[in-house]
């Protein structure tokens, strides 16, 4: 079961392109990683141009 996080992805959204960094805060567990990793990654995907080049560094700094 996916939950949306509509809310938050659309704040991401709003202010992607203000040149500002983004901090996603919150408790443990809370979803900050899926925000980010999935939920606003494939918005990414979906909206961007195709030639887009995305890369992703883990926590552990391995490329995604």
């Amino acid at each position: 079961m996916e939950i949306r996080r509509n809310f938050y992805l659309d704040k991401l959204i709003k202010r992607k392109n203000n040149g500002l960094i983004k901090v996603i805060t919150g408790i443990r567990r809370c979803g900050k990683s899926y925000l980010l990793n999935n939920l606003f990654y494939h918005h990414l995907l979906e909206n961007i141009c195709f030639m887009a080049v995305f890369l992703r560094i883990s926590s552990d700094g391995t490329l995604k």
